[in-house]
């Protein structure tokens, strides 16, 4: 039966219900850094939930498998083999030791330079490690000089710099790892904010009288020439002859007229 497919399982769940349940746990394919997760979340919600059958549970643990995970249990015959038989596999303390803690130590990349993408992997591995090593009954609480140090080795130079800078300006000789953390995350959003201001679009100021980048109130060309002349040179160029602007026509403007005159030219434009 360990196929992963139990449509055919009996049990005191309607059917549908008993597919919703499935769809809402979370899968497990054998990867050993997601077991301790996989297990804490399954034994939380059905392992030890006294109003499922053992046939329900069956159901629920085959729906939750798949890949080399779902192959382990293939041959077995009811729940407590097929979890036995996971148990038997994955729940190995020191090989999951292992994993974990050269997870933070030694598998952090480097970041050459400050990146919001680099802050936030370095932020989630260590989260989901420490609390693995937790989950495995280690003392992480006393261990933050160790991931401090394993953190601040993988940063760039600047990031590091500014870490340690935070905590000689608010006196603190022994940060915890939720101070680094909380700092990484404040970065990360700083980093963040400042590229999406960078993709703003900022409309590009090309002056149509001469092509460079400026009005054409500011243009060097154009303030050679004198009134009457640039009254011709706006109508060539087809710009508002009240404010100067190219976005729309004089009829439109909503700009006051000229200062000298009052009259509806730009002041530039006024002759007598």
């Amino acid at each position: 039966m360990g196929d992963g497919n139990c449509s055919n399982c009996a049990g005191t769940i309607p059917f549908e219900l008993r597919e919703m349940i499935a769809r809402n746990l979370s899968k497990f394919d054998g990867n050993p850094e997601e077991w301790l997760f996989f297990k804490h979340e399954f034994t939380r919600r059905i392992h030890d939930e006294p109003s499922y059958t053992p046939i329900e549970k069956y159901c629920f643990l085959l729906k939750s498998l798949e890949g080399e995970a779902l192959r382990s249990v293939e041959y077995t015959t009811n729940y407590e083999e097929a979890w036995n038989s996971l148990l038997m596999r994955y729940d190995n303390k020191g090989l999951l030791t292992n994993i974990h803690l050269k997870a933070i130590l030694h598998d952090l990349p480097h970041m050459p330079e400050p990146s919001p993408e680099g802050l936030r992997h370095i932020i989630n591995e260590i989260r989901k490690n420490r609390s693995c090593l937790n989950i495995l009954g280690y003392p992480v609480d006393h261990w933050d000089t160790i991931f401090i140090f394993a953190v601040c080795s993988r940063l760039d130079s600047e990031t590091h710099r500014d870490w340690r800078w935070q905590n000689i300006r608010d006196k603190k000789s022994d940060p915890t790892i939720d101070d680094l953390i909380d700092f990484l995350q404040n970065r990360e959003r700083l980093l963040e904010d400042l590229r999406l201001h960078e993709r703003i679009d900022v409309p590009e100021i090309i002056c149509p009288v001469c092509g460079d980048d400026h009005l054409v109130y500011s243009c060097p060309e154009f303030l050679e020439l004198d009134p009457r002349q640039r009254f011709r040179e706006i109508k060539r160029v087809q710009v508002c002859s009240n404010c100067l602007g190219n976005d729309h026509e004089t009829k439109d403007c909503s700009s006051g007229g000229c200062h000298k005159c009052g009259r509806r030219h730009h002041t530039l434009l006024h002759f007598s």
